[in-house]
């Protein structure tokens, strides 16, 4: 037996403020770039030798986006298979059944339904150009897209809320039966099979570029709110540093 009183609690370790700052950021704190606009992004990837390489001679642009009803824009290849089951007989996707909760005791109530409503799935695509810059070939170069939700508020404060989590007035939060997420890229055009996944761009030579395909699925009502965070690190519920750095791109329908 030992005593407990002077020791390191979790609350002592996951510090509230540190954690508060993940999730919002004041405007200016973090970069928003517009469709269209170029900057550069640090890439992972390989030389002609097999060598690892971190280079920042790599630009970005979002070239335009897509909202659609169906899954027409996509190879059907690609398609994970979640999605197929997704759409109706004629190939739209169906809609998401919302049933907003409020939450109990767990003692003397449980959580409770207090309203249900019907929200439209929509296919968003973002078309993605990648130039590499630097005067060597890239190789099995890494890429991704995390697409996240974050509410802007009057005073410029930016903040990533996780789909279904956000309290309204007569709800603290709501489940779904649809497939639409906020999330690391679910699909993605160009592809390599190296390492663990799929998302690579076998090669890119000095001076090229190449155009990429993402995709997710998303509540309509979350449309306005999206962003495109292009960084392989950071995920749909986190600011990371990468992230302040470089900024995310607006990709909503607002």
């Amino acid at each position: 037996m030992i005593k407990t009183a002077d020791m390191t609690a979790w609350s002592d370790i996951i510090d509230p403020t540190v954690y508060a700052d993940k999730k919002s950021l004041v405007n200016g704190q973090l970069p928003v770039h517009q469709i269209g606009e170029t900057f550069n992004l640090e890439s992972h990837s390989e030389d002609n030798n097999g060598n690892y390489i971190n280079t920042d001679k790599v630009t970005v642009r979002v070239d335009k986006i897509k909202v659609a009803d169906d899954l027409q824009l996509l190879d059907n290849d690609k398609i994970p298979d979640a999605w197929k089951t997704a759409v109706d007989a004629n190939g739209k996707l169906v809609q998401n059944h919302l049933s907003y909760m409020k939450k109990g005791d767990g003692v003397n109530n449980l959580d409770s339904v207090v309203r249900e409503e019907n929200m439209n799935q929509k296919l968003l695509l973002t078309t993605v150009t990648y130039t590499n810059t630097s005067e060597e070939e890239l190789n099995h170069m890494i890429y991704m897209g995390t697409l996240i939700a974050l509410s802007k508020q009057d005073d410029g404060t930016y903040t990533i809320y996780m789909p279904g989590t956000e309290a309204g007035t007569d709800y603290d939060y709501y489940i779904s039966d649809g497939v639409a997420k906020t999330a690391e890229m679910t699909y993605c055009s160009v592809q390599d099979d190296y390492g663990n996944g799929k998302n690579y761009i076998p090669s890119l030579k000095p001076g090229e570029s190449v155009q990429v395909n993402m995709a997710w699925i998303v509540n309509e009502k979350d449309l306005e709110n999206l962003y495109l965070n292009l960084n392989d690190t950071g995920g749909p519920y986190e600011i990371s540093e990468d992230m302040r750095h470089t900024g995310v791109v607006y990709v909503g329908k607002g």
